[in-house]
């Protein structure tokens, strides 16, 4: 890494300012560096004189062990979050890439699910609900499914008179998924935590279906589980009867949670009986 001589000095003179420096030289500027800090160090940075360093990183590299950090002191904790850089892809989470684009594009809401695809999406989610109980962000799990962050969730799953698997068993689930969150998320704000608990609030948005009652979530999943157990009775095809079997597990397991939840919460022991 040489530097252009701008002055009249001869070619001598120039070949000679841009060769590497020794090896006594560079662990004498190393050595000045780590003593000093870049802020404090008595070299003289507008000189011709650049030094390759290379050779020093690579062998510094090479005696770290896996895991090992060798940084400043001047370099915080602060310093590395604010480090990640806005619309690099390998670094940005938010930034949105080409293939994100054109899969966002084949997103349609109003398609058609069959039992399977439903639950699919069901046990994404669930999946997805357990990571953020292990302190991960609403935004890289729930809110990765277009189901959960609905502006607005169709009368008829509200009313149990879909004719389809999305309004009659998808949506009771991801509803009654977001007011068992709802509940930990109450707690969460209370700071009703253990201390090594680590809790991440983030800043987007948060709803969870509050608009909709705790007793109109009770009775759409009273009304999946009926529609369900009539597939059971009804469907000729064997792999969508063995989905209907497994949702009916998640509406059984989903009712309980929410009930226990519910039960436990401050607003519910408060309220009037």
């Amino acid at each position: 890494m040489s530097r252009r001589h701008d002055d009249s000095d001869t070619a001598d003179d120039s070949r000679r300012q841009t060769q590497p420096a020794g090896d006594a030289e560079l662990a004498e500027l190393a050595d000045q560096q780590l003593q000093l800090g870049a802020d404090d160090c008595n070299y003289d940075y507008d000189s011709d004189l650049w030094i390759d360093i290379g050779p020093l990183m690579t062998q510094a590299v090479g005696e770290l062990a896996v895991g090992e950090l060798l940084k400043p002191a001047s370099l915080t904790y602060y310093d590395a979050l604010t480090s990640v850089e806005v619309m690099e892809p390998r670094l940005d989470m938010g930034m949105l890439s080409a293939a994100d684009q054109r899969e966002i594009a084949k997103w349609d809401f109003n398609r058609a699910l069959s039992l399977r695809q439903v639950l699919w999406v069901v046990e994404e989610l669930f999946r997805c609900e357990m990571t953020w109980h292990s302190s991960a962000s609403l935004l890289q799990t729930m809110y990765m499914c277009n189901y959960f962050t609905v502006d607005d969730v169709p009368a008829a799953a509200i009313g149990g008179e879909g004719c389809e698997p999305r309004d009659r068993v998808l949506f009771p689930l991801v509803v009654a998924l977001a007011h068992c969150c709802r509940h930990v998320w109450i707690e969460y704000l209370r700071e009703n935590l253990f201390s090594e608990e680590d809790v991440h609030f983030g800043s987007q948005p948060v709803e969870f279906f509050g608009q909709i009652a705790r007793e109109d979530v009770v009775q759409m999943l009273a009304s999946a589980k009926a529609h369900l157990k009539n597939v059971l009775a009804t469907e000729a095809n064997e792999e969508e009867k063995a989905a209907a079997n497994v949702l009916l597990s998640h509406i059984e397991l989903r009712s309980r949670w929410l009930r226990v939840l519910t039960d436990l919460s401050l607003e519910y022991l408060t309220e009037d009986p």
